[in-house]
Parts: C-alpha cells; sequence; structure tokens
C-alpha cells in the first residue's frame, strides 16, 4: 500500500532544530551570495538545481571569497534562490550523487536583510528559530554558531 502525504503536511510536522544542533550537523556553514543556478537533469536523470554562490565569509567547510556550487534535488520545480540574495547556509554533507541540501529541511537557510539601523540582520522562516534568533545581527549571529563548530 503507498501512502501519500501531501508536502505542506509534511513540512509542517518536520523537527525543529535549534541553531546548536544544525550547526554541529552542518558539514558547510557560509555567508554569501546566490549569483546564479540552472535547472537540469544530472548523470542519473535525477531533476537537479545547480546553485552557484559567492562566498563571502566561510565558517566551516568552504574558504572566504571561494565559488562553490551546490548540487541540490528539484522536489517543487521552484528557484531555490534569487540571485543576489544574500544567506546563510548549513549544509549537510554531500550524498553519494553529490546532493546536498540545507539542514532539516530548510531550517539551515537563513536570510540577510539590512535593518533600517543598516546593519545586517539574520532572519529565518522558521518561527521557532526567529525566537531564537530575535533580530540578531549578523557578527553576533556568526560569534554564536562559530562557538558550535568542530576544527
Amino acid at each position: 500500500m503507498l501512502i501519500l502525504i501531501p508536502f505542506p503536511l509534511f513540512a509542517a510536522s518536520v523537527l525543529p532544530l535549534g541553531l546548536k544542533k544544525i550547526t554541529e550537523e552542518a558539514a558547510i556553514i557560509f555567508v554569501g551570495h546566490c549569483v546564479g543556478y540552472s535547472h537540469e537533469l544530472d548523470e542519473s536523470g535525477f531533476p537537479t538545481y545547480w546553485v552557484q554562490y559567492q562566498i563571502e565569509e566561510g565558517v566551516k567547510g568552504v574558504r572566504d571569497r571561494e565559488t562553490l556550487w551546490v548540487k541540490r534535488f528539484d522536489f517543487q520545480k521552484a528557484p531555490v534562490c534569487s540571485k543576489t540574495e544574500e544567506v546563510v547556509l548549513f549544509l549537510y554533507p554531500e550524498s553519494r550523487a553529490g546532493f546536498t541540501s540545507p539542514i532539516g529541511f530548510g531550517q539551515g537557510q537563513f536570510s540577510v536583510e539590512t535593518g533600517e539601523s543598516w546593519r545586517k540582520q539574520v532572519t529565518s522562516s522558521y518561527p521557532h528559530l526567529s525566537e531564537e534568533l530575535d533580530e540578531i545581527d549578523l557578527e553576533s549571529f556568526l560569534v554564536k554558531v562559530r562557538r558550535w563548530v568542530v576544527p
């Protein structure tokens, strides 16, 4: 018997992760900008988004000023980022097929926005993380994350 679960219902039941757990599970953490992406089938025929990021600040697994291509499975045939969008990404280790994604079904993807005081602030679309962040600026966020990064 096959049971189909609508995606919104599935997404609503994702286990909430705290920032410490997201940091500990990530193989790659960085602040960067989405500079491009392409949608295509990979060598095995899987629908794939190749997303290119310009890394501003590498925290774990990458260096500052690198360009990184990330292979993400295309679940919804929707863009995974908008060009020039600044993000902090916490990515799983790559699978054998080369795929990765943000930790916790998107919980490991944070937006960086310029606030009223022209300070960069980190935000999340997940309410439990928004409460944990409480309008934190980017520098304070990175200090907090670096405490949990194991060298």
